[in-house]
């Protein structure tokens, strides 16, 4: 039997939250797979399926960020401000997230 895809989300968001967050990247991504859609599909989201991406693809930022990929992050997170739904709460992860790939870089040595 194939997972819904807001059982994927809701098991990638648990994933994310016990600190699993190479597995949550890859749940997620299924989940965000299997709704169909895509960012420009939910720019402004109506119905579930939207929301269930965008959630998806928010968990999906975050786990990135904690795992340590600040630019795979922001990229995501960037891709994620776009949909008209929490945006404010979407824009603090994006800062954290900026904020670590400078610290990032900042530490490398050219």
């Amino acid at each position: 039997m194939l997972a819904s895809p807001a059982s994927l989300q809701l098991s990638g968001h648990e994933l994310l939250a016990t600190g699993h967050y190479e597995q949550a990247t890859v749940v997620l991504t299924k989940a965000m797979r299997a709704t169909g859609l895509s960012t420009e599909l939910c720019l402004r989201p109506v119905g579930a399926g939207c929301l269930v991406y965008a959630y998806a693809l928010y968990d999906l930022g975050r786990a990135l960020l904690l795992e340590g990929e600040p630019d795979a992050a922001i990229a995501v997170l960037q891709q994620r401000l776009r949909i008209d739904n929490q945006q404010p709460v979407v824009a603090a992860a994006l800062a954290l997230a900026r904020g670590a790939g400078a610290a990032g870089n900042a530490s490398t040595p050219k």
